[in-house]
């Protein structure tokens, strides 16, 4: 039985085959009309058509309201047999006449009573020209296969009987399972059931019944995945997409022959399932929604061939294990996080299509990333480990030049042996803010001074060194053991994890052991310095908007700055310094300064964040914009960011803004950009596209 019914609230049309007559419709079957109506199912003769049963009409007509449209299927299928039964004379007894005239009489007797508490609204019943030329044909196919059925001899009326009766014990098991899966998901709770005003264990119960292996639960708001799914343990694919999911649920685990999962354009941040259980997975997609890592079973996919999780902006990492999966062939990463690839994913040697547009690539060349998948896998192949194209990161050596000088210094600490050390407040507070509050500065001859008196000035001297060098390289041999429990009871005092964690180590243990250190977070403690107010000492001023900062923070990290306030040039002595770039800019450097990259870029604002990046002398920032421009090419941006790679000498831009020329040649030369190419890039162009075996004149 297949559909074939209008999308309307008024008129349906079931196309309907039955093995033994032939219709005479062109479709090869006879078409049913299906009309919803009224508040509860009802099966009888329509009074908008013409006769019923008992006055030989050749129509079956079936309302409904609550039922499902698959209840609707089951019940004309009996109904169309007995219909049968009674048309071509096999009801001898009468027993199928009998049985539809009492049904029809109680569907009289039921439509009455509703007539009498209707309202007029609810009687009214509309076709359209297309529908009635619809139930038109359907009427005119059921005479036909009355007729038909009529001349059939007693051996073929005896072989359709037959046929008609597994027919009908089909209905009995599919009714049958129908009912268990109904019993089975009543140990659910309703809620999980439940998709806003859709109550989808009817669904999951004909699903069951027909024992089928695909079920789409597409746009209908769920929360969460419903827990009766799990009856359906052949289950092939599940398709969930356009909803609210939040958790990926671990009872999916139990759908172990799930080939194909489709999650796309949902809500999820928790992956709870074990993917190691989804042994037969192929397929899973996961794009748009709010992942911030994958989970590690998901490697163990061994059949997995498909794996898209564009659009989780804030996903950052993709597992060196998922080079487990070998039989790979399609990896979406666009519009994700992802700076770093790791260099096992070289070995897929079944991956044909990597998606890396629009992500803030670190570690592969945009030239390479524009030769395509086969060229990005060739480098990962050769990437030497801890090799970094963006280049390596100056953050903690630029910090670490503070430690011991009074560059910029505002806090000296006065210790018991009469020593004075010069720190700076903002690294205090970034690295051990409990440090400030319990030893607080006073003022004393224009500075911050503190006297710490309680604490030997050893610790202190290892305390610093962990602040400004990030150095926890104790050498407890050369110390005893009131030292040890000092400095132990200091870092647990004032939360310093990684310092307390190698104290613990060699308090019991008598050794170290590297790998056992907590990471540094040394590169994000600083991070909270760009909305700190109390310890700024410089201001900035552009297009109206304030910006304060750590004067020593910034200086320390841009040479451009240090010259600006060491040099005695005029903005050293202004209150607030004027700069000549945009907001969104400046905003974008100087979390550059405070943290060595940047979450997000600003597009409309890129190509000057590079200018910027150029003109303040920041190059590891100038690469890090420079590769998210080169994983943004377009047609209609490409010709305007050679001119800016042209004039900026920037090898690595140019060689990318060829070879996506010489791929989308036709789009190209028709945008605007092409026809206002600097004489440079036209120059440029003139000499490399031949190389590649692209000619190109200009006008």
């Amino acid at each position: 039985m297949e559909e074939d019914f209008f999308e309307t609230d008024v008129i349906g049309v079931i196309h309907l085959e039955i093995e033994g007559i032939d219709f005479g419709d062109e479709k090869g079957g006879i078409e049913v009309v299906v009309r919803p109506v009224g508040s509860t199912v009802s099966y009888g003769q329509s009074k908008e058509l013409e006769g019923s049963l008992q006055d030989d009409a050749n129509d079956i007509y079936v309302e409904w309201s609550d039922a499902t449209f698959a209840e609707c299927c089951d019940e004309l299928v009996n109904r169309t047999e007995e219909w049968l039964y009674w048309r071509i004379g096999l009801d001898p007894t009468g027993k199928h006449a009998k049985k539809e005239q009492d049904r029809l009489e109680a569907a009289k007797k039921e439509q009455a009573e509703k007539q009498k508490s209707a309202t007029p609204a609810t009687k009214l019943v509309i076709i359209t020209k297309d529908q009635d030329q619809a139930l038109k044909r359907a009427q005119k196919a059921q005479a036909l296969a009355l007729k038909q059925a009529e001349k059939l001899s007693a051996a073929k009326r005896t072989l359709l009987l037959a046929k008609l009766a597994r027919e009908r014990q089909h209905t009995v098991a599919h009714d049958k399972e129908y009912n268990k899966a109904l019993d089975a998901l009543a140990s659910f709770e309703k809620s999980e059931l439940t998709f806003g005003s859709q109550d989808v264990r009817a669904l999951i119960a004909s699903a069951k019944a027909s024992q089928s292996t695909f079920v789409s639960l597409t746009n209908m708001r769920a929360l969460s995945v419903p827990k009766g799914i799990t009856i359906l343990e052949w289950l092939q694919e599940l398709n969930m997409m356009s909803n609210r999911i939040s958790v990926l649920p671990k009872f999916l685990g139990k759908l172990r022959n799930l080939q194909k999962l489709i999650l796309t354009d949902n809500q999820i941040t928790t992956i709870e399932v074990d993917f190691a259980e989804l042994k037969q997975l192929r397929v899973l997609k996961l794009g748009e929604n709010q992942l911030k890592k994958l989970p590690p079973t998901l490697t163990a996919c061994s059949s997995l061939q498909v794996l898209e999780v564009e659009k989780n902006r804030h996903l950052g990492e993709i597992p060196f294990e998922l080079s487990n999966c070998r039989k790979l062939n399609y990896l979406g990463l666009e519009h994700t996080n992802v700076k770093v690839l790791p260099p096992e994913l070289g070995t897929l040697t079944q991956l044909e299509s990597l998606k890396l547009k629009n992500t803030p690539m670190k570690m592969i060349p945009s030239d390479v990333f524009q030769k395509g998948t086969e060229e990005v896998l060739k480098f990962l192949r050769g990437y030497i480990p801890g090799e970094n194209f963006i280049g390596e990161s100056t953050f903690q050596t630029d910090l670490g030049k503070l430690f011991g000088k009074s560059d910029f210094t505002d806090f000296i600490l006065k210790l018991k042996d009469g020593t004075k050390i010069p720190t700076h407040r903002f690294m205090l507070k970034a690295r051990c803010p409990s440090f400030l509050k319990t030893f607080p500065p006073e003022p004393e001859d224009g500075k911050f001074v503190a006297t710490i008196s309680e604490i030997s000035p050893e610790i202190i001297h290892v305390f610093l060194r962990y602040v400004y060098l990030d150095d926890v390289d104790v050498d407890f041999a050369q110390t005893d053991l009131k030292f040890q429990e000092e400095l132990m009871s200091f870092a647990e005092f004032h939360r310093i994890s990684r310092l307390h964690n190698v104290c613990t180590q060699f308090h019991n243990f008598q050794s170290v052991i590297q790998d056992l250190i907590p990471v540094s977070t040394f590169s994000t403690d600083f991070q909270v310095l760009l909305t700190d107010v109390e310890l700024v000492d410089a201001t900035f001023e552009t297009e109206g908007e304030i910006f304060r900062v750590h004067k020593g923070m910034i200086c320390t990290r841009s040479a451009y700055f240090k010259s600006m306030f060491d040099s005695g040039l005029k903005e050293a002595q202004q209150e607030i310094v004027p700069l000549e770039i945009s907001p969104a800019v400046l905003r974008m450097t100087l979390e550059y300064l405070y943290t060595d990259d940047i979450s997000e870029m600003d597009g409309e604002f890129i190509i000057e964040t590079y200018t910027t990046s150029h003109s303040y002398e920041l190059d590891r920032m100038r690469c890090i914009v420079e590769n998210v421009i080169g994983y943004s090419l377009d047609v209609d941006n490409v010709a305007c960011i050679l001119d800016l790679a042209v004039t900026y000498s920037c090898t690595v831009l140019k060689r990318a803004c060829v070879f996506f020329m010489i791929k989308n040649m036709g789009g190209v030369k028709a945008s605007e950009g092409w026809q206002t190419l600097t004489p440079e890039s036209k120059d440029f162009l003139t000499k490399q596209l031949p190389l590649w075996g692209v000619s190109v004149t200009f006008k």
